[in-house]
């Protein structure tokens, strides 16, 4: 038996199984068929025998002959060779199933498949071969490996299991510096063990594609269902039928072909870069790079290749193309970390550069390297920690990959259910026929069992997945008019469920953009001279930075120079702008005489929520600065501007960050002053403002810039406090306002202070009544940290990270289980955090979204049923590169008012645009190949403007520059759902269109299962009566349905969102009842109609002849035919009509204007055929109503009260259960 320890770990995978190929003698397929084929054909070789082998009273009681047991026999035989064949085929379409007919379990050294089991949404299993390759000469190991979602993994005796290939990323930082680059014959092993450097995403071929569409089993259900309407002597409607799916099926391969073409197209083109390569200096493609490799950066390249450790130097990166946010980042080099300690990616993020970022600028280490290398020219070293498809962005290209090619699945436990009570209503009806068709000697058995199973499949729709579908395919079309990207379809009928929205606050209800409001001095803490700190908040701070501030927000930055102009943190800039300051050289900034040089740099660390710097102040003479505008103040007293004999240059640690996190850091001389300083930050918090608390320590030496982080951050001397304001967005309120409207709970998760995130709420009204906050010691207090002894009813509640984590990890969930859907405001919360609380919430029983920006909330984003990631920016300064495809440029926008020619007129010059736009990109690549072959600059000649789109012409006028689009490996992009712009507003769309999607698909459930109740009833019981339809009714019944449930799913949202919250259980009361009660209804109409003519059973022409009755009867015109007929068709009108959802969710029916076509024609067909108004009925076949008394009027009159008694069934129900749709 094989080994059943997890062999494969990976998060999207539910495990994998080794397998090795069986003999055919030991396939499922082969022994029980070769027995099963022998035993048929002994029984059609000796009938006599196996006639006598059936009891005598089964024979009498069903009429069995001797005939009959021959027939059946030979009848048996395509039957069980129909069930190898669909065994044959889920085994190619299901992995499961494959596995267990064509494979068995193996163990390790003799496997030769692997069976890869993959986690919902994550993909399609699948059975992967494995690569053996045999023990060298040398007595080598047997390798065993393989390569499944763009990874490879290889066999590894010691552990039993497959691990990917061993990348540098846990290393000491000793071992980083002693790396020297790949030797060249290392090369070829190293390129089979980490493949090459780039996203391969392969594109099969139409006819693989096809032939795994056709092979899935609701096609051959569909294919059975038309073969078995052909067998019954029916040819145009089968026929039709059977054409239209497969032209469906070959229209969404080429869909999906089309967005694999699309994925291989946002491939980014490979970049020259000099890398270390047997000692000496070379410059190779970046599809070359391998992990360890060294390499040597000294210009800015527009798509960073791989992951990189800055080892010296430093760099201006744009990762806009990773988080979303377009603002430039200082990468600082790991020199100053000691040798013993180890690379974390998730803590050590400032010192790497990741796949897909831009490197604005290159800035080399002053000084002499430390690490020196023969020829080594100026710039920053790095070494490649990872390549191709395990980078960052590479991690994000198989995620988005694995969503967008794999097939759209619309089925569910519920749908599970819904199938099988129709399978349960068609087993009573072919029971029915079966037992009435048995006690008839006469009767065809062949005729009989082919009517039976005709009913079975009748009830058992092969179109339901996907006409579910494509009310999801709508609804991701309408999201790509308002600019939202989808890689996750399946969670759009999430979206119409949602009761909670979650935002992050910082560039997302607030903007990026900061302004200074002052600074609250050191004097208001250290001697108290506010006159009451606690009313300081109702007071603005003053705009009078002593020196020791401005040395703070000066040097405690990670600002860059790029181009001249300052770069970075919109809260840094705010801050340099207010003082005046300007770039002095590198790591400088300057003031008239005065600078300040940051001599090294601790970056910002989110867990400890502040940064550090040691820096050399020049020319400072003591003298408070005053900011414009304001006046002088009297100058405080030399004391506290004491600089201990560096009046005109000293060295000190700088370090700002949250008031919470310095508070621990600062040296107070009393209690007093502690107690002071937490009133003001938390004054001044209560009003909305941002508040950084200022830090210095006056260092005596230059060497101050190796001391360790933590000897740079103790005994800090307070310097103020720094307060910002953040503007909330224009179309925050609004979208809060809307979404609380529609019944949805809004709640704020951010990393922001607590009473920051607690205005801003109360500014958008998700907070209404008074805040209680949680005390870190327990329990809940106010705003001025008084303890509720009556508890928190009554209050808005608002929890911190900070208070959470004193909680402890088992006391934190168990806490957090009881209060998260209470709280309403979230804040001082990490990433880990903010993914916790989601995850809170989807076990509540809350369907989530998450609303976020920036990589801080892409865990959360990943978490929450509806994820939509804001793109806030890209990249300022584009590098030459080849201009996208058109499929993925914007697209010249159809001009509104235009008649019918010039609509043709603007396709066929939009066609033309687009092939000499594809045809320029392809003169580019070529032109960009021979660069690079040639290593030279490659420069991209501009395109003629009338093929530019002129929305993605720049306003700037510059050439070459295109609009942004979304790319492969965007961060973004790890959410479901990507708005490409940093509205909110986005979340109200996706809102509206996902109530819209799954309406529609709740009334094509009903609509189906009313259809599927009216088709058992007239193809058993009436069948039993004689009723037969036409060829040609069939046809036109069958094409009304199929184009009915085609329009039906197209319907609009509607404009407004209502505060009604949807019902998204298929088995709810409102729509159990309304299936129930609408069917019969249309039950009691087609048996009146029925009626009809059996009151004038003694007129010719009436029924059919109950003498020849048979299944394999000509058809031949009756009233009861007609009636029938004209009945079915008209309730299938009734139906689409009374089951259009409309209000509050959709747009009223009439807005659906194919839909209403549709219907409009079925009923004039069945006006026609009921007036005899042209020779439409004849071709029909309808006999002529008006030959018989009274008929006409009395079926107007039920047809009428089938159409009027389904329209009040719905509206009543509808009124009954108005609060729970």
């Amino acid at each position: 038996m094989a080994d059943q320890r997890p062999i494969l770990k990976n998060k999207h995978l539910r495990g994998a199984r080794l397998l090795r190929s069986k003999p055919v003698w030991a396939s499922p397929l082969v022994p029980p068929f070769v027995l099963a084929f022998c035993a048929l054909g002994w029984v059609v070789m000796h009938p006599s025998a196996a006639f006598n082998a059936i009891p005598g009273g089964v024979r009498d009681q069903f009429y069995i002959k001797e005939r009959h047991v021959a027939g059946v026999s030979l009848l048996a035989m395509p039957c069980l060779l129909f069930a190898q064949l669909l065994f044959l085929v889920l085994a190619y379409w299901n992995a499961k199933v494959r596995s267990w007919i064509l494979f068995s379990p193996a163990h390790p050294h003799d496997a030769t498949h692997v069976l890869i089991l993959v986690k919902e949404h994550c993909g399609s299993d699948s059975i992967v071969k494995l690569d053996v390759a045999a023990p060298g000469a040398d007595g080598g190991k047997r390798e065993v490996k393989f390569r499944c979602r763009n990874r490879r993994y290889t066999w590894s005796d010691e552990a039993g299991a497959f691990l990917k290939p061993k990348l540098p990323t846990g290393l000491r930082m000793a071992e980083y510096r002693a790396f020297r680059g790949r030797r060249s014959a290392d090369t070829p092993h190293a390129v089979a063990l980490h493949g090459e450097n780039r996203y391969d995403i392969p594109l099969p071929a139409f006819r693989e594609l096809l032939i795994e569409h056709v092979s899935s089993p609701f096609f051959v259900f569909q294919m059975f269902c038309v073969l078995l309407w052909l067998l019954d002597e029916y040819w145009y409607s089968p026929l039709f039928t059977g054409v239209m799916i497969w032209v469906l099926e070959a229209i969404l391969v080429e869909e999906r072909l089309k967005n694999m073409r699309k994925l291989r197209c946002m491939e980014t083109e490979p970049v020259m870069v000099t890398a270390l390569v047997d000692g000496s200096w070379e410059t190779v493609s970046s599809r070359q790079l391998l992990p360890e490799d060294v390499l040597l950066l000294n210009k800015p390249l527009g798509n960073f290749p791989c992951d990189c450790l800055l080892l010296e130097g430093s760099v201006v990166v744009n990762e806009a193309l990773l988080t979303g946010e377009s603002t430039p980042l200082i990468k600082e080099d790991v020199s100053q970390r000691a040798d013993d300690d180890r690379l974390v990616i998730a803590k050590d993020r400032t010192s790497i550069l990741s796949a897909g970022t831009k490197l604005v600028q290159v800035t080399a280490k002053p000084g002499q390297p430390a690490v020196s290398f023969k020829g080594r020219e100026p710039g920053a070293l790095a070494v490649v920690l990872r390549t191709g498809h395990e980078t960052s962005q590479g991690a994000l290209v198989r995620r988005i990959t694995a969503n967008s090619t794999s097939r759209l699945s619309a089925g569910g436990r519920e749908t599970v259910v819904f199938i099988l009570l129709l399978l349960l209503c068609g087993l009573v009806s072919s029971g029915y026929v079966l037992y009435h068709g048995l006690r008839d000697p006469a009767r065809s058995r062949w005729k009989l069992l082919l009517r039976c199973t005709i009913i079975l499949t009748a009830v058992v729709p092969p179109e339901l997945p996907l006409e579910l579908t494509m009310a999801v395919n709508v609804a991701l079309l309408q999201l790509q008019r308002v600019s939202v990207f989808c890689t996750e379809p399946f969670r759009v009928p999430f979206a119409g469920a949602l009761d909670v929205c979650c935002f992050d606050k910082t560039g997302t209800l607030t903007a990026d953009v900061m302004r200074v409001v002052g600074l609250v001095p050191r004097d208001a803490v250290v001697r108290g001279s506010t006159s009451d700190p606690s009313d300081a908040g109702e007071r603005l701070p003053g705009r009078v930075y002593p020196f020791e501030a401005v040395a703070v927000l000066t040097g405690c930055t990670s600002l860059a120079e790029v181009a001249g102009e300052l770069a970075g943190d919109s809260m840094e800039q705010a801050a340099v702008q207010e003082l005046g300051w300007a770039p002095g050289g590198p790591r400088t900034l300057r003031r008239g005489a005065q600078k300040v040089t940051v001599l090294a740099r601790h970056p910002f660390n989110a867990g400890l929520r502040r940064m550090a710097c040691v820096v050399q102040c020049d020319n400072f003479t003591g003298d408070p600065l005053v900011a414009a505008g304001a006046a002088a103040p009297p100058q405080p007293a030399r004391s506290d501007l004491f600089v201990p004999d560096m009046a005109r240059q000293f060295f000190c640690s700088v370090v700002k960050g949250s008031p919470e996190a310095l508070r621990e850091l600062i040296d107070f001389s009393s209690a007093e002053e502690r107690d002071r300083y937490d009133r003001l930050h938390r004054a001044y918090g209560r009003q909305g403002f941002r508040v950084l608390a200022l830090g210095i320590k006056f260092l005596r030496s230059p060497e101050a810039r190796n001391l360790k982080r933590s000897d740079v951050e103790t005994g800090l001397r307070f310097a103020g406090f720094a307060v910002f304001g953040c503007p909330i967005r224009a179309d925050a309120l609004p979208t809060v306002a809307t979404l609380k409207a529609a019944g949805q709970k809004v709640v704020v998760i951010t990393g922001d202070h607590t009473l920051t995130a607690a205005w801003v709420a109360r500014e958008l009204r998700i907070v209404t009544r008074p805040a209680a906050f949680l005390a870190a010691a327990g329990g809940w207090e106010d705003a001025e940290g008084n303890v509720l002894t009556q508890g928190c009813d009554g209050f808005d509640l608002v929890a911190s990270g900070d208070a959470l984590k004193c909680k402890g990890a088992e006391e934190a969930a168990r806490w957090m289980r009881e209060w998260v859907a209470k709280v309403s405001v979230w804040a001082r919360c990490d990433p880990e955090q903010k993914e916790q609380i989601v995850l809170a919430l989807n076990r509540a029983g809350h369907t989530t979204l998450m609303c976020g920006d920036g990589t801080n909330d892409v865990a959360a984003l990943s978490q929450a049923h509806v994820g939509v990631g804001l793109l806030a920016g890209c990249v300022s300064a584009k590098p030459a590169e080849v201009p996208p495809a058109h499929p993925l440029s914007v697209s010249e926008p159809l001009p509104e008012d235009l008649g019918f020619v010039d609509v043709i007129r603007w396709s066929f010059r939009e066609r033309a645009r687009r092939k000499t736009w594809n045809k320029y990109r392809e003169e580019m690549r070529a032109d960009m190949a021979r660069a690079v072959a040639q290593r030279k600059k490659f420069t991209p000649k501009p395109p003629p403007d009338w093929i530019v789109p002129a929305s993605s012409r720049r306003s700037d006028g510059d050439e070459g520059n295109y609009a942004p689009i979304v790319q492969l490996g965007d961060a973004s992009l790890a959410a479901p759902f990507t708005a490409r712009n940093s509205s909110t507003r986005s979340t109200c769309h996706l809102l509206r269109l996902g109530r819209c999607a799954l309406m529609c698909q709740m009334q094509t459930y009903r609509v189906i299962a009313l259809n599927c109740l009216s088709s058992a009833f007239s193809m058993s019981v009436l069948a039993h009566e004689g009723v037969k339809l036409s060829d040609s009714q069939m046809l036109v019944l069958n094409a009304c349905v199929s184009v009915g449930f085609l329009c039906i799913t197209r319907g609009a949202p509607a404009k407004e969102l209502s505060p009604t919250m949807p019902d998204t259980r298929l088995f709810c009361p409102y729509v159990v009842l309304t299936v129930v009660l609408q069917f019969a209804l249309c039950l009691y109409c087609m048996i009146s109609s029925a009626g009809l003519a059996y009151d004038l059973a003694g007129t010719e022409g009436v029924l059919p002849n109950y003498e020849e009755i048979d299944d394999s009867t000509t058809f031949t015109p009756c009233l009861l035919n007609s009636i029938v007929f004209l009945m079915i068709t008209w309730q299938s009108v009734c139906v689409f009509v009374a089951n259009f959802q409309g209000k509050p969710f959709m747009s009223p029916l009439l807005d659906n204007g194919a839909l209403v076509t549709t219907l409009i024609l079925t009923a004039l067909i069945v006006a026609e055929c009921t007036f005899q108004l042209t020779p439409l009925s004849a071709y029909l076949e309808i006999v002529d109503l008006t030959a018989y008394e009274f008929v006409q009027t009395r079926l107007i009159t039920i047809m009428a009260t089938n159409f009027f008694g389904l329209c009040a069934i719905d509206a009543v129900l509808k009124l009954l259960f108005k609060g729970t749709l």
